[in-house]
């Protein structure tokens, strides 16, 4: 896609929400293709106008989506829980899910939490909700 296609496709999907103008777009572009995530090419695919550049994703650009999304997610998940109350991080602890006591019992036997941590000494950051990254990064 070009520049505006971006502009636009965004706009419509989102139903207003991301309505970016080209001054904001196009920095983030050229940053992107200068840090090999995105591939640009000027093509004229229409004789009758000028050529665009257009951007085109590139394989460590999809890594990065895909990990972005990730990681999205998690942070999403994590501040639902918080915010409905079912947080299980008390002080470092995990102290099972509020809603409805400890979580499913583990491998090993240990209860856990809706958060996925083992109930007992929690993780070495007080008040931190396991996320995948933690089992990615160890």
């Amino acid at each position: 896609m070009y520049g505006y296609q971006i502009i636009r496709s965004l706009r419509e999907g989102s139903g207003g929400f991301f309505d970016l103008k080209e001054g904001t777009l196009y920095p983030i572009l050229y940053r992107m293709d200068r840090s090999g995530m995105l591939r640009s090419e000027w093509l004229q695919r229409d004789p009758a106008k000028p050529p665009r550049n257009y951007y085109f994703i590139t394989d460590q650009g999809k890594r990065a989506l895909a990990k972005a999304t990730r990681d999205w997610k998690d942070l999403v998940r994590a501040t639902e829980t918080v915010l409905d109350g079912s947080s299980c991080v008390v002080d470092g602890r995990c102290e099972g899910d509020r809603k409805g006591g400890p979580g499913p019992a583990g491998a090993d036997g240990s209860q856990q939490g809706a958060c996925g941590n083992k109930s007992g000494p929690g993780p070495a950051v007080p008040g931190r909700i396991k996320t995948r990254r933690d089992d990615e990064y160890g």
